[in-house]
């Protein structure tokens, strides 16, 4: 119980577990929720074809790497904020009525977040003092209990809101996480 007290006194430790929460939160949100906008008009496609939109995540394996490399050069701050910053730009396109704009926003999106994520994960090693095994675990909990809150959250709004207010609220989410970043 020391361990987990002395790494959620760290500062720079809180701020890497709020992305864990706040990247992963948007990221779930998002993806339980574009099926069902894209089932519906002026889209109208069918299970099969939403089912492999999923096939977007195999940017990840690319972003995750290519964002490690880049974190020696030019620090994890900026590869965070960058890797952000193209999350946001693949809400933007996913908020548009073309759906080529929109398949090419949700990989901009998920190739954002696993290089947001890489870093972030790889950081926690870096900033825990000692017992790192447990700091990555509070990073983990974190993570998870962002896909089970925002996800839930992101329900009510697109319940009653629709898609645009439900990508508002995720921008949102990632503006937050951005400038939060910079105190890392």
């Amino acid at each position: 119980m020391g361990n987990f007290a002395e790494h959620l006194r760290n500062r720079e430790l809180r701020g890497l577990f709020l992305q864990a929460f706040l990247l992963m939160g948007g990221f779930v949100a998002l993806f339980n929720y574009v099926g069902f906008h894209l089932a519906a008009p002026p889209f109208g496609l069918s299970s099969t074809v939403i089912g492999l939109l999923f096939s977007v995540y195999l940017v990840g394996i690319f972003s995750a790497g290519w964002a490690g490399r880049l974190v020696p050069r030019i620090g994890a701050r900026q590869v965070m904020q960058g890797a952000i910053g193209i999350m946001l730009f693949g809400v933007a396109l996913c908020a548009t009525p073309w759906l080529s704009a929109a398949v090419l926003g949700l990989a901009f999106f998920t190739l954002g977040f696993f290089a947001a994520h890489a870093v972030a994960s790889g950081q926690v090693g870096q900033r825990a003092k000692g017992a790192k095994a447990q700091a990555s675990a509070l990073y983990l909990c974190a993570y998870y209990l962002g896909s089970s809150v925002v996800g839930y959250g992101a329900g009510y709004v697109w319940e009653h809101a629709g898609w645009l207010p439900l990508l508002a609220v995720l921008a949102a989410l990632f503006l937050f996480a951005g400038w939060r970043v910079r105190t890392l």
